[in-house]
């Protein structure tokens, strides 16, 4: 099983927006906490580490959640997340709890490998859709799934099917769902540009006589 990198949080009062504002000046990012059958509860964290965390161990990542208070941190994943519309800060963040020993369902990233071999033969890579539906233990979740796409040629898709998945996972996912497409090269932009020059010549000439 991975080891859980740790989150430090404290318990929050739940207050007004304004108070909200106070601690997101302070650099606290605020948050709740919940689980099947457990009440919500509301917490944040020290910005600055949590943003560290996610930047390292990606928001998909088995998280241990240590509150102020408490002797034993939980396992957590994110379950939801909102950043600032124009900053991309980090503006609020849901965990769900989660015990070791009983199996959840949780999205994945597929990462294509190989997009520069396919641009360099000019062909274009139309990503479809980015995320899997995975189930496992909450410590097997794997960072992300990858599919080499380098030998493919034009009319190839990659479906949920050509993925290979780690021991202890199973797909979710619709096996036939389209996750990308090969097309062929863009057509028109380079005989537009000569028809655009072409027209243009006579309207010219016509000027010099003048």
């Amino acid at each position: 099983m991975t080891l859980a990198p740790t989150l430090l949080c404290e318990e929050r009062d739940v207050s007004n927006t304004g108070h909200l504002r106070e601690l997101k000046r302070k650099g606290w990012i605020p948050g709740v906490i919940y689980g099947k059958g457990e009440e919500t509860v509301p917490i944040m964290f020290v910005g600055k580490e949590l943003e560290k965390n996610f930047s390292h161990h990606g928001y998909r990542a088995l998280y241990s959640v240590q509150m102020t208070g408490q002797n034993k941190p939980v396992l957590a994943l994110v379950r939801e997340f909102q950043k600032h519309p124009i900053s991309g800060q980090l503006m609020h963040v849901d965990f769900l709890k989660v015990q070791a020993d009983i199996k959840i369902s949780n999205q994945v990233t597929v990462q294509l490998l190989g997009e520069e071999e396919i641009i360099n033969k000019g062909y274009i890579l139309q990503v479809v859709e980015r995320n899997v539906e995975i189930s496992c233990l909450p410590g097997d979740i794997p960072e992300s799934l990858h599919y080499d796409i380098a030998n493919l040629s034009i009319g190839d898709k990659v479906t949920v099917n050509c993925l290979d998945l780690p021991p202890n996972v199973e797909m979710l996912s619709d096996p036939e769902l389209v996750l990308a497409t090969i097309l062929p090269p863009a057509k028109g932009a380079d005989e537009q540009t000569e028809t655009d020059l072409t027209e243009d010549v006579p309207a010219a000439a016509a000027e010099e006589e003048k």
